[in-house]
């Protein structure tokens, strides 16, 4: 991942409620890479 893919994961990751699930967010950022 690129250094601005990995900042918009973070930027997705925060924004989501607290309840969601860490892995669920690191696997969607992912999958539209590949």
């Amino acid at each position: 991942m690129t250094a601005g893919q990995i900042a918009d994961c973070i930027l997705f990751a925060v924004e989501q409620p607290e309840g969601m699930d860490i892995n669920h967010l690191r696997m969607r950022p992912t999958g539209q890479v590949d």
